[in-house]
């Protein structure tokens, strides 16, 4: 069995909460399908970021020295800006000074250069390169995210079998987080006859050593009733726990919880600060959120024209509900002049993904537009078709 795709009709789910929101906008919200969420761009700072506060010149002369241990804590300073200005050309210099010395950390940290692109283009076959050689000096992470990436499909096809022995490798070192996406693979039958008692109490074991993953699969379980007794109080201490430690999807369920709970401005800047950290992780369902919260009455920094780039981000990687929403900007000139022809195209698209409300739009709209409208509009729904093709 593989993970499915993300479709145009993406799986998320608002733990804490039946959105009301959605219905305004058409929007379906169910669970994401995928074991684990988004890839990690995280690092090792286990042991990096004190040495590099302490003392730069101190630790630039063990670099120089030749010091595996100090070249490292120097790439992570320059990496992250700490001490110094952050540079990538040298911490990339430094990370593969001490990876060429054998560093397993070293090796992960140029791993999650190339995983996320930062500093570099990113580059999946490279930040395994590099995972794989960090992975053999048993460095837990580097197992982790290599059972990630096996499992995503992202090094040229889903591979479950390597992505278990990753996971199972990292989890006997200790790992939380393999032990979680293990269990979770338990539960949903992925890679292993399906033991949803088995999965549950591995879930359970790696939410309470931290793992953000196990902890946003305990919220849904509780939030559920699923294998335990429903408790929408337990759901929504996970939940939080899990958007605490860093876990985009649980920031994005956490977000549309607090929306919905609390319209008041106070209770829309906290949506948004959870909200903008899922965005940044690509979490697309938490863009079509930003537009939303941009768009509302109470928000004390509203902005129409902030709703809009929030809302072509997410209309752009496909969400319907937001196509429906640019077309709506356009059409009626919410942030700007009014353009009937971008309106209707990307009320097109929506339609076509089988928006009700675009249809209703189109209706409404279409019989403004002179023949020479009608020509260009053909011509910008294939562009923008093309485009969003080119996206995904």
């Amino acid at each position: 069995m593989t993970r499915s795709s993300n479709t145009i009709s993406r799986m998320v789910v608002c733990l804490a909460c039946a959105i009301a929101l959605a219905s305004c906008s058409g929007r379906a919200l169910v669970p994401k399908s995928g074991p684990d969420g988004e890839l990690s761009t995280g690092q090792d700072t286990s042991r990096t970021q004190g040495d590099a506060e302490r003392n730069m010149g101190d630790l630039e002369t063990r670099a120089l020295l030749g010091d595996p241990l100090a070249q490292t804590d120097l790439g992570y300073a320059y990496d992250k800006g700490i001490g110094v200005v952050s540079d990538g050309e040298a911490a990339l210099y430094w990370y593969t000074k001490a990876a060429e010395q054998g560093s397993a950390t070293a090796n992960f940290n140029l791993g999650t250069l190339y995983l996320g692109g930062r500093h570099v283009a990113q580059d999946y076959a490279r930040a395994a390169k590099y995972f794989e050689l960090a992975a053999a000096r048993d460095h837990a992470t580097a197992q982790l995210e290599l059972g990630r990436m096996h499992l995503h499909g992202v090094l040229g096809g889903v591979d479950l079998d390597r992505a278990i022995d990753y996971f199972e490798a990292s989890a006997k070192l200790g790992n939380a987080s393999a032990a979680g996406n293990l269990g979770d693979m338990y539960l949903r039958g992925i890679g292993f006859a399906q033991d949803r008692e088995k999965g549950k109490e591995m879930l359970l074991d790696a939410a309470e050593r931290g793992a953000a993953i196990a902890q946003f699969r305990v919220s849904q379980m509780y939030f559920n009733g699923d294998l335990v007794a429903k408790d929408i109080a337990e759901s929504n201490r996970w939940l939080a726990l899990a958007a605490d430690n860093g876990y985009p999807p649980a920031e994005n369920a956490l977000a549309w919880a607090l929306l919905d709970k609390d319209r008041s401005r106070r209770g829309l800047q906290l949506a948004h600060h959870w909200a903008e950290k899922a965005a940044a992780a690509s979490i697309v369902d938490a863009m079509y959120l930003m537009g939303v919260i941009y768009e509302s009455e109470g928000f004390p920094d509203r902005d129409p024209q902030k709703a809009l780039e929030w809302f072509l981000r997410a209309a752009e990687a496909g969400d319907v509900a937001a196509q429906y929403w640019v077309s709506t900007y356009f059409l009626q000139g919410k942030a700007g002049k009014a353009d009937l022809v971008e309106g209707l195209a990307w009320a097109s698209l929506a339609l076509e993904a089988g928006s009700d409300s675009a249809a209703r739009v189109i209706q409404h709209y279409s019989p403004r537009l002179n023949a020479t409208e009608r020509r260009t509009l053909s011509d910008r729904i294939e562009a923008l078709r093309l485009r969003l093709a080119a996206s995904r």
